[in-house]
């Protein structure tokens, strides 16, 4: 496979690595209607029949390699925007165990893109994700089409990664409660439900909706403290409590989308420090967010499955370019010390 850069001294930069997508995706050329131009001869101007050559722009991958700060914010440098925005974050943390993105940590972000005159950045459509590096590293095929909330991952194989609800909806450090129809309450010392999950996280970290759906709550709720509802199709309803603030233009009746901010990590009302209450309830009943009772998605089969291998292996290809790019660049700074 083409690249068409030359090798970077390492990782940490913000680089791009590009291949041409797939046979017959190269720059063609198509014939308009022909037209007439001018011929000089000996007996003058003579008009002839000439077709126009346009030139198309070439489909592309591209690579965007980042890294996870000590923010748990999928960065380029050192002191960039988040590469992805806040509902790609969220579905990168879906390809990880725990949902828990450690300082550090190595994203691969896939784009399609095109070359040519008038391209823009924001017509670039991510195709695939990966997570760590070696052999654990984990690659999640992205389909869906139109806005980023309909973005579902799939592996290699064609099985689901992740679900029409996040499971993590805010980047942690660590689950410090779990799901339980039975728990000591840390400040009260008195049993009870704990019917939700916690996710430690630094103030002001951001929380994002779990799905598409409808703020119905946005207020103060007892111990609690701020919290916010949300209710979804299927039956579901998402609740997120002891948060710092709301996000702008956050209250009820206001629609919002999967991945969307819609608050930020605090300890407001009964908490011993900054973490997110989530809760999760379908039909009136709470379940577990990370329970077995969330149903996943469906394994791709048919010509879904036959469009997911094409895709899949651009993907694996321009990973493996990288990667060897990478080594060289590993080798040559090594022997240049």
């Amino acid at each position: 496979m083409p690249i068409d850069k030359p090798c970077r001294p390492t990782r940490a930069a913000h680089f791009f690595v590009a291949a041409v997508l797939a046979a017959g995706c190269v720059p063609s050329q198509a014939v308009e209607p022909s037209r007439q131009i001018p011929i000089k001869g000996s007996a003058g101007d003579i008009r002839a029949p000439q077709p126009d050559v346009v030139t198309r722009p070439a489909r592309r991958l591209i690579i965007i390699q980042a890294h996870v700060d000590s923010r748990r914010r999928i960065v380029s440098g050192t002191s960039s925007p988040s590469v992805l925005g806040s509902s790609l974050d969220a579905l990168a943390r879906e390809l990880v165990p725990n949902g828990m993105l450690a300082h550090g940590t190595a994203v691969d972000a896939v784009y399609e893109t095109h070359d040519g005159p008038g391209s823009r950045d924001d017509e670039r459509r991510l195709v695939a994700l990966r997570v760590g590096t070696g052999p654990e590293a984990r690659v999640g095929v992205l389909t869906g089409e139109g806005k980023e909330s309909t973005l579902r991952a799939y592996s290699l194989d064609g099985r689901a990664i992740s679900r029409d609800l996040l499971r993590y909806p805010v980047a942690h450090l660590r689950i410090t409660s779990g799901y339980a129809l039975s728990r000591t309450h840390p400040i009260t010392k008195k049993r009870r439900p704990h019917l939700g999950v916690d996710f430690a996280a630094p103030f002001g970290t951001p929380v994002v909706a779990v799905a598409d759906g409808e703020v119905v709550l946005a207020k103060w709720l007892g111990g609690y403290g701020r919290l916010v509802r949300i209710e979804h199709d299927g039956g579901y309803e998402s609740a997120y409590a002891h948060l710092q603030r709301y996000a702008t233009g956050v209250k009820a009746g206001v629609r919002v989308t999967k991945g969307q901010i819609i608050g930020y990590v605090g300890n407001s009302g009964t908490a011993t420090g900054p973490h997110l209450h989530y809760a999760l309830l379908r039909d009136g009943t709470p379940i577990d967010p990370l329970g077995p009772a969330i149903p996943s998605l469906p394994r791709l089969a048919g010509e879904g499955l036959t469009a997911h291998h094409a895709d899949a292996i651009h993907v694996v290809q321009i990973l493996a370019a990288a990667d060897r790019e990478d080594a060289v660049a590993t080798r040559v700074a090594s022997a240049k010390r």
